[in-house]
Formats: C-alpha cells, sequence, structure tokens
C-alpha cells in the first residue's frame, strides 16, 4: 500500500502544550504520532502510580480498574490492531497481569467520548488485542488502558493501522488478489473451503498420507511480480500459541491456474500434538537467516519455524496459503520485506488548488491513478474530518469543502478487476476563515481561592459568536474541549478560545484569594511541675469568625476559657506542646504552637521521729511533698528484721492525721528505728519510690 503525504505551507498561530506524564486522563494522552505499525518499547508504560479517570466512566468490559493509562492517534487507514502486552510467558511486554483496552472515538468532553470496542484478558495469557474497523481517517481516537482486577504494572503497546485487503477465501481459486506489500491483519479465518485436499501433495505436509486432509482453517493469497527481488514475511498469530503453517508457490500458468502450482516453501514445524505450545508455535515466515526451504512437523532439533527467504521473478505469479493447524479461528498478521514488488496500479490524485485552501471555499480532488495491467473498478474516497461530503465512491472529480480548520487527511483506496485493492493518504492544511464571520469571544466565569494558598481556584469558559465546535486553551497549553479548569492557584492567567474555523479571541483574566487566616498561640511559658498554666491565642484578620480547638503533645486535659476556646488552662505533666487549630466560616484553618517549659521537681519529706501516744501531736507517720505530687499510692512499714508492720493504700500526702499510727495489729510497737518505703505518684504520672528510716518513741 502507497502512502503519499503533501504539506501545504501555512502559518501556526497557536502554542501545543505537552501531556503529563502519566497520561492518566483522556486530555492528557500519549500521543501516538504514527499508528500505521507503532510499537513501544518493553515496559514503556506504568500504570502502577496512575489513577482511574473521574471524568469519562468505566468501560464496559473493565473489571475493578485501579489505574489508566490514555493515548491518542489519528488513524491513516479504516482498520486497527491494538495489542496491550504484559506479563505475557511467551514474548513478556511488561509486569501488568490481565490486561485491558477500550478505543473510544473523537473527543474526550464527557458528553462527547463515545465508546466503541472493549476487550478484557480474563483467561490469563496477560495480553490483549482489540479490533476496530470503519475507522474515520485522520479523526480523533483514544485507547484506554488498565489492568483488571485492580491489577498494576508495566506494559508494552503495539498498533498496526492498515487498510484490509479484500477477504481471502479458503480455496486457491478464492483467494485474495494482493497489489502491494503493505502490512495487514486477518481477524478470523474458518474452514478449509471447497476443496480440502489442497495441501495434501506438500512434502512438509507429510508427504500427503492417504486418506488425511491437512488443510484446517486455511486463508489464500495470490499476486503477480512486477519487480525482481528478494521477498521475505513474517506472519504472527493473533493467540500467541496458535501453530500457523504455510506454503509458498509458483503458479506457474498464471494466476487463474490453481491445479499447476509448483512448490517452493514449506512450513510446518509446529504440528506435533505432543509439544504444545512448543518453541514453534507462534511467528513463522521467511527469513534472510534461515536455510532451509522446508520444515516437516514435530519441531525437531534445528527447526525454528522460519524457512529460507526466496527471490521472486517478475512476471510470474504466486500463491501463498496460510493454514491454521491449531483450529482456533483465530487470525494473523502478516508482514511483507524484501525488495521484489508487487504488480498493481499506482493509486494517486491530484488537489486543486495545492496551497491557499481555506474552510468553507471549495476545491477540486480528481483521480490520477495509472494502472497498465488491468481496469479500475471500484473507488473509495474519504476527505476526513468535517469534510462536505465526507466520502464518495467513483472516479470523480470531486468538489470539497471543510466546516473546519486544520489538518485533514485525505484518502483514495481503488480496486481493481482483480480485487486488487491500494490505497494512498495526502494530508492537506485548511487555514483558518475568519473573515466576515461573527465575532468570536471567550465568555469567563471565575470562583476566587476559598482559602489563602490552596488551591480550590476555578475558571469556566464558554465560547459565543464564530462557529461552534469550540476548545479552549488555559496558559497556551493543547486546545481541548475542556472548558472547566479546576484546582487553581491565584494569579494571572490567560484563556483562550478557538472555534471550528480556527478563529481565536483571548482574554487576561485574575483568580483572587482571601488574606491569610493567622493564629499566634502566644508565648512560651515556664512553670514548675504541678502548676496550672494559662495560654491566651490571638488571630487575624479580626472580623472572621473563628472557632479554636487545642491538642496537647502530652494528652493532657484542656479547659477553654472562653467561647471560642481561645484561652485556655492546663496542668503540663511536664514539658508539652499545644497546639490551636483554628477554623473562619468557611473553612479555613490556621494553626500555631506554644510549649510549657515544665521544671521536674520531685522533692519529697518527712519526720524521723513520731510519737504515736495519742496525745495529738505527732500521733501519725506520713509523707510530705510540693504541688508536683498526687499521693502515696502505696507505703510499707518494716521492723529491722523485715518484718512487714504496716501496708497502706492512696494515702494522701502533707495529712498529718493519716499514715501508720505506730501499731501493729492494734498495738502500739516498742520504740525503736523501723524502715519504710513509698511508691509516690505525680501530677506526670510518674510512681517515684522513696524510702528511709523513721524512729518510734514515747
Amino acid at each position: 500500500m502507497c502512502r503519499i503525504f503533501i504539506f501545504f505551507a501555512f502559518n501556526i498561530c497557536w502554542v501545543v502544550g505537552s501531556a503529563q506524564a502519566d497520561f492518566d486522563e483522556c486530555t492528557a494522552a500519549f500521543v501516538i504520532q504514527n499508528p500505521l505499525n507503532y510499537c513501544s518499547e518493553v515496559q514503556a508504560f506504568d500504570n502502577t502510580n496512575n489513577s482511574i479517570s473521574s471524568n469519562i466512566a468505566s468501560p464496559a468490559c473493565f473489571t475493578s480498574s485501579s489505574g489508566d493509562i490514555w493515548f491518542r492517534f489519528n488513524p491513516l487507514a479504516t482498520d486497527v490492531l491494538v495489542s496491550i502486552n504484559g506479563a505475557s510467558s511467551l514474548a513478556s511486554g511488561g509486569t501488568l497481569r490481565n490486561p485491558q483496552v477500550a478505543i473510544y472515538y473523537r473527543s474526550c468532553g464527557i458528553n462527547e467520548v463515545s465508546e466503541l470496542q472493549c476487550e478484557s484478558d480474563q483467561s490469563g495469557n496477560n495480553i490483549i488485542e482489540l479490533y476496530q474497523g470503519g475507522l474515520a481517517i485522520g479523526d480523533d481516537y483514544y485507547l484506554r488502558v488498565s489492568g483488571a482486577n485492580n491489577q498494576i504494572g508495566t506494559f508494552q503497546i503495539c498498533i498496526n493501522n492498515y487498510f484490509a485487503p479484500r477477504v481471502p477465501g479458503s480455496d486457491c481459486s478464492s483467494a485474495a488478489i494482493l497489489c502491494d506489500q503493505s502490512s495487514f491483519t486477518l481477524e478470523s479465518v474458518i474452514g478449509a473451503g471447497f476443496d480440502p485436499t489442497e495441501l495434501n501433495g506438500a512434502s512438509c505436509f507429510e508427504g500427503g498420507v492417504s486418506g488425511v486432509n491437512f488443510e484446517t482453517n486455511s486463508s489464500w493469497f495470490k499476486w503477480i511480480c512486477r519487480t525482481s527481488g528478494q521477498f521475505t514475511f513474517q506472519l504472527t498469530p493473533t493467540n500467541p500459541i496458535d501453530d500457523l503453517d504455510f506454503i509458498l508457490y509458483e503458479l506457474v500458468n498464471g494466476l487463474d491456474d490453481c491445479d499447476n502450482k509448483e512448490i517452493l516453501r514449506c512450513e510446518a514445524a509446529g504440528e506435533n500434538p505432543a509439544l504444545f505450545p512448543s518453541a514453534c508455535h507462534g511467528p513463522t515466515g521467511l527469513s534472510v537467516s534461515a536455510n532451509d526451504i522446508s520444515e516437516p512437523p514435530g519441531c525437531m532439533m534445528g527447526q525454528d519455524n522460519f524457512i529460507a527467504a526466496i527471490d521472486l521473478e517478475a512476471g510470474k505469479s504466486y500463491a501463498l496459503v496460510v493454514n491454521n493447524y491449531t483450529s482456533t479461528g483465530n487470525g494473523f498478521t502478516i508482514d511483507f520485506g524484501g525488495t521484489s514488488v508487487f504488480e498493481g496500479p499506482e493509486a494517486n490524485f491530484v488537489v486543486d488548488p495545492t496551497s491557499g485552501l481555506k474552510c468553507e471555499e471549495s476545491f477540486s480532488l480528481m483521480d490520477s491513478t495509472e494502472f497498465s495491467f488491468g481496469s479500475i473498478e471500484g473507488y473509495q474516497w474519504f476527505f476526513g474530518i468535517d469534510a462536505s461530503p465526507a466520502v464518495a465512491s467513483d472516479m470523480g472529480p470531486h468538489s470539497i469543502t471543510y466546516g473546519s480548520f486544520g489538518q485533514k487527511v485525505i484518502t483514495l483506496q481503488v480496486e481493481t478487476d482483480r480485487g486488487c485493492i491500494v490505497s494512498t493518504t495526502k494530508e492537506i492544511f485548511v487555514e483558518p476563515c475568519c473573515e466576515d464571520l461573527p465575532d468570536l469571544r471567550v465568555d469567563t466565569k471565575l470562583t476566587d481561592l476559598t482559602c489563602y494558598e490552596i488551591p480550590t481556584g476555578i475558571i469556566q469558559l464558554e465560547g459565543d459568536g464564530g462557529t461552534p465546535g469550540y476548545k479552549y486553551s488555559l496558559d497556551n497549553e493543547s486546545f481541548d474541549f475542556n472548558s472547566l479548569f479546576t484546582g487553581l492557584e491565584s494569579g494571572n492567567y490567560l484563556v483562550k478560545v478557538l472555534d471550528a474555523h480556527g478563529c481565536q479571541d483571548s482574554t487576561m483574566v485574575t483568580l483572587g484569594q482571601p488574606e491569610k487566616l493567622i493564629v499566634d498561640a502566644g508565648e512560651d511559658i515556664a512553670s514548675d511541675l504541678g502548676v496550672n498554666v494559662e495560654f491566651n491565642a490571638t488571630y487575624g484578620p479580626a472580623r472572621r469568625m473563628v472557632n479554636g480547638t487545642w491538642i496537647s503533645s502530652n494528652g493532657d486535659s484542656i479547659r477553654c476559657l472562653d467561647p471560642l476556646c481561645l484561652s485556655i488552662e492546663v496542668l503540663p505533666p511536664g514539658p508539652t506542646d499545644y497546639i490551636i487549630t483554628i477554623e473562619d466560616e468557611t473553612g479555613c484553618l490556621a494553626m500555631d504552637t506554644v510549649s510549657a517549659i515544665v521544671e521536674i521537681s520531685r522533692d519529697i519529706s518527712y519526720p524521723n521521729v513520731f510519737s504515736p501516744n495519742q496525745d495529738g501531736l505527732n500521733d501519725y507517720f506520713n509523707l510530705f511533698g510540693s504541688i508536683s505530687a498526687v499521693d502515696i499510692d502505696v507505703l510499707r512499714v518494716f521492723d529491722r528484721w523485715g518484718g512487714l508492720v504496716y501496708e497502706g493504700f492512696d494515702i494522701p500526702l502533707n495529712d498529718r492525721n493519716r499514715g501508720w499510727d505506730g501499731a501493729i495489729n492494734g498495738s502500739f510497737v516498742n520504740p525503736g528505728v523501723f524502715t519504710f518505703v513509698a511508691m509516690i505518684e505525680f501530677v506526670d504520672r510518674q510512681i517515684i519510690p522513696f524510702s528511709g528510716n523513721v524512729t518510734v518513741v514515747r
């Protein structure tokens, strides 16, 4: 298929912005510049950190998607085959398991986008393919790739955009006639045709065992060689583990005589059910690196599923039959190589005038196809986006106008009397045409930031006048149908509108923000352990109503001293930070921190003598402490032999009428020296042991 591109001179007066690095939105899709035969690097894309698009609903076949990656392409032919290769066991394209892919048409706008087809890998092959025909050449199409069941990882994407030949028959007599070496994909193959014995005489098919027909699901192609040269090709099955066999024939008496055909190459290496799948399943063909001209079944030592390239001779006729021995019904892609050239017409057309084309102005397209070995029986024109008419099916000439400006792709497809189909594609640029049209204006609706330096600004754009089909741009980013821009910072923005005729209007707008909300928690305060501390916060602007909330780093209780809780009283259990957060009526927040710098003091005293004689003086033994001490958790008194004479719990400190009364079991002890151990709790929740001696006197 010969494709010719012409580019007319033009000036572009707008700036095209770059997409986001993660490509996780339709509007930030990765652009595939040439979809004719594109294949990314292995592991080129990764959805691990991507989000699910919030603007466009999940495709019909997607299941539990965890992250999207979007792609955009403009088809140069009517059919496309998309392959997403993840953690495939045959030829890994990455780590993504259960890939899934959907194709959309025309625009990223919520109300404009249209889902065409969707495929999801639920079988665990970790590779998925999607076919779509009837594409509008030159229009926008989007691919959305994700992992089923929340799978994430890396993957490779391949696209083959092509014009499909006439559907081949399963007999030599009904073969599709090829006119050039363009790659194409056959979506499916079913049946052996009316004559299932056509392959029985091939040596690589076991010599035609009596009673066995080796043709199962076959596709036949024929052509005439115009220019002698080397001939190679590769067949890649749609199902990666299918076994494709093929035979290349010379049709000795021309295209119409299938009875007299001579076998030139024969490949059947994968035919061994005991080795399924084997190294001889998958891609096959003619290769310059191969030496053998035939490989029998079995995938034996030295077989690699490829056989030697061949030289074709000008004027001779050839036939290729591809047989899917696996019988899955799946198709294949064929890519031709070498220097030989097939006989066919040279599709071409003339654009008049060749420059200065403007939308809504007519120009002519005239067929100039050359073919000296037959006649052209059919024409199919595709005039591109917003063309009037959009298509045509006769020679022409055709008078065309466009309802919009920009790059347009025009394709002419011709078919010969023998069913041979070739195409040519040209690109033209239709210039903007704003003269004598209604003035275009961009209207704006602004929403300032709610809080200082929190990016919540909104710009809503709307085109007015001009020619509907508006696209919008913010700060010289690329134009898109999206008219709502959110999550913006304060400042100046250049907004633009672009209509269908290429006219533009722009204006500078400013997003404002309120004054910064500020709170001051006050100065740090030094205090002794056990002393209450008061903090008083202030804020601004004073005209805004706020509510305060305090948090303690030590989790101690906080008592508000005013309705707004700007002033508090606390009892810090040691060095403590206190954080105040204020919130105004619009939900804006401000925070500050203040510290209580607490001096840790654990002063405890006790008498070393007491006289428990019930005279009202020194009748009890107790301990005395500062405000930092809470109480005595437990007090134990021992005699000189270590015997326990007293045990008391939760005894208040500093109380001269509480503690040990100098008795044991109701009887006073004899005078002497006794040892005590006291466990004392402090306001910082620490329990500290204190011990010493006390003398009992009478």
